[in-house]
């Protein structure tokens, strides 16, 4: 789960909207507020995330559909033909009722993890557009079970451990399929690089990145 920079924003009408909001927003099942923003949210939200799911990291939406192109007097345009997979999140799901609209708590992610993190609990240092935030910080990758873990420098007992591990759960990080989808995707990058089509640096790697970042050798000078 990379740090994700939110700060471009091509619908600035909707962000003016909701900057004049105040402390209480209006409704986020407002039937008239989705059909004004909901499009331009998630298709901006896409362009800030690479089209990927911003905890899984697995691969939603194509580049062509979230380019900068699409976006016409600050709304987004949708093209012909248009496909695209994912929910919008709120981060934090206690702002969900009063702060409905609020950019800063806003994710696309993965249809079944959105549906499984639900209202669970979730602590804000691991919020992924936090600027101080790094994956390094607080998470390893095993890449024999293919799965993350706490960083090793926090003992089990600490609850900072308990923590990390607890959002691992909560995120979806290590869930069945993404497991599944994330092995399948190492597994190709690494054969191409070992058989010389591809570099570690020069890999086209569109999903799972901090994954292949984790798992790339120290030393490639010989990769």
């Amino acid at each position: 789960m990379r740090n994700i920079d939110k700060t471009t924003i091509f619908s600035t009408k909707y962000k003016h909207w909701e900057e004049n909001l105040g402390d209480i927003h209006e409704s986020y099942e407002s039937t008239k507020y989705h059909k004004l923003f909901y499009k331009d949210v998630i298709m901006n939200l896409y362009y800030c995330q690479k089209g990927v799911c911003a905890y899984t990291e697995i691969l939603l939406c194509d580049d062509i559909f979230f380019d900068k192109k699409h976006w016409k007097d600050e709304k987004y345009i949708e093209p012909t033909p248009f496909k695209k997979s994912g929910q919008l999140d709120h981060f934090d799901p206690t702002l969900k009722k009063e702060k409905g609209w609020l950019w800063d708590n806003f994710f696309m992610v993965d249809n079944t993890i959105n549906h499984d993190k639900g209202t669970k609990k979730v602590y804000s240092f691991l919020k992924p557009d936090l600027k101080d935030y790094s994956p390094n910080d607080y998470f390893e990758y095993d890449e024999e079970k293919n799965r993350f873990t706490p960083h090793s420098k926090y003992i089990k007992e600490n609850e900072k451990y308990q923590q990390i591990y607890q959002m691992i759960d909560v995120l979806g990080l290590n869930h069945d399929t993404i497991v599944k989808h994330r092995k399948i995707f190492l597994k190709q990058a690494k054969k191409a690089i070992e058989f010389g089509i591809h570099s570690w640096e020069n890999y086209p790697i569109e999903q799972f990145f901090t994954a292949f970042e984790m798992i790339k050798p120290t030393n490639q000078s010989n990769k």
